[in-house]
């Protein structure tokens, strides 16, 4: 990569964090929200339910201001192809997600968020 290439991905990675709100910064309604939609959309598969199957996963989520999510990824999977399944259709049937609340400046919010399959 030339120098210049370089600069330019820093200069875009930089303006890129400039306009991603830190979690910290959400009003706890907004927060609220979010957790709400994800549970919503959170099925524990049948399948796994009768044999047993728990799993923990860390999902990252990456979503703009309008509330779609433009990007996410497994942090960490359940160790179970069915949960990981389950995680996928949860995050496709969130999206979107209410958008900012006016108070919210930046462009992007980036979050880690636990999905937890435990059988009571």
């Amino acid at each position: 990569m030339s120098e210049a290439e370089k600069s330019g991905k820093r200069q875009s990675d930089q303006k890129q964090a400039q306009s991603t709100v830190s979690v910290k910064a959400l009003p706890s309604s907004y927060r609220d929200k979010l957790r709400t939609k994800l549970a919503k959309n959170k099925k524990y598969p049948r399948q796994a339910r009768r044999k047993h199957v728990e799993g923990h996963a860390m999902v990252h989520l990456v979503i703009k201001r309008n509330g779609h999510i433009v990007d996410w990824e497994f942090r960490q999977k359940t160790g179970h192809d069915i949960l990981d399944r389950a995680v996928k259709r949860m995050i496709r049937s969130s999206d979107p997600f209410p958008a900012f609340p006016s108070e919210i400046d930046g462009q992007r919010l980036e979050l880690t968020v636990p999905v937890v399959f435990r059988l009571e």
